[in-house]
């Protein structure tokens, strides 16, 4: 996994994190080029559970919303 592409997806900054939101469906949308290792290997670092990959996609980007 390039380092470019995990910094990307922490650019959380500019949006609340409302299921509803258009910049949140976004993140959610690119949450899915990573694999199921990536996400996988997220959670571990995160201290969260492990799912399905739609729910590990969601998991990490509302854990690491600023």
């Amino acid at each position: 996994m390039e380092i470019a592409l995990i910094a990307d997806s922490y650019d959380f900054s500019d949006y609340d994190f409302d299921d509803a939101s258009d910049k949140f469906r976004e993140k959610l949308e690119y949450a899915t080029t990573f694999s199921i290792g990536d996400l996988t290997s997220m959670c571990n670092i995160l201290g969260l559970d492990i799912g399905a990959k739609e729910e590990l996609q969601r998991r990490v980007l509302v854990s690491i919303k600023i």
